[in-house]
């Protein structure tokens, strides 16, 4: 669905070595808990009141252009939102940050009202119930690994960004000549956000940054994570 910069190294804005480590049981954790969720809670709001607009319209055109334009464009969306978000919290311009988060909120709220136009809007709610626990217990699952030993998941970052690159690939050659790899860059670009939601979860353990970036990190990863988990559970409920 969507590609993110891989730009984090030590001097990526996105790193703090101040802020001390904590514990998977913390003020600093529900702190950037709250933020993900808060920022969850709003982009499925916005996706069911996107649903049933020209917008979403527009956004399932998108694809049916041209599939990697569709990717580009949500994927330069939620990635600059990243960017300029965590720069923004890190360098305490609210500002900046306030621009980026809301870039990434409104790229992945159209792209999921985009996704929930073509259904019938009665199993919009129970999809996106049945989505949450999943995306949720695959977090949670993500959560004790990361927490509950002391195994160096930095490379999940590097897993992260092939995975979204060979998507790019494989969804750009699906677009042109073979149609059935756009299926193939679908399961790459969702292992991506699976690798990257191992790797937030991580980063947020070893505090490299303010509670509030790893909230929005971990938003960013669990949302990409749980659109396209979306898709199936919708494609799921529709065949029934």
């Amino acid at each position: 669905m969507s590609f993110l910069s891989r730009d984090r190294s030590a001097s990526d804005p996105a790193y703090s070595d101040d802020a001390p480590s904590y514990k998977i049981l913390s003020k600093d954790m529900g702190i950037t808990a709250g933020v993900s969720g808060a920022l969850m809670f709003v982009t499925i709001m916005l996706m069911l009141l996107i649903s049933q607009t020209p917008l979403a319209t527009i956004g399932l055109e998108l694809y049916n252009i041209f599939p990697l334009l569709g990717v580009v464009v949500f994927g330069v969306l939620i990635g600059a939102g990243r960017r300029y978000g965590l720069k923004g919290l890190l360098a305490g311009d609210m500002s900046v940050a306030l621009i980026g988060i809301s870039l990434s909120v409104f790229g992945y709220s159209w792209f999921g009202g985009a996704v929930l136009s073509p259904y019938d809007t009665g199993i919009y709610i129970p999809a996106i119930l049945v989505t949450g626990v999943i995306t949720i217990g695959i977090t949670l699952g993500a959560a004790v690994l990361v927490f509950g030993t002391n195994y160096d998941f930095m490379w999940a970052g590097k897993a992260s960004g092939i995975s979204f690159l060979l998507g790019l690939g494989v969804t750009l050659l699906g677009s042109v000549v073979f149609p059935i790899l756009l299926f193939l860059g679908f399961l790459l670009f969702l292992l991506g956000f699976l690798f990257d939601l191992v790797y937030e979860i991580y980063l947020t353990a070893r505090n490299r940054r303010t509670p509030v970036a790893n909230g929005l990190g971990v938003y960013i990863a669990f949302a990409g994570v749980f659109v396209h988990i979306l898709i199936i559970v919708l494609r799921s409920f529709a065949r029934k």
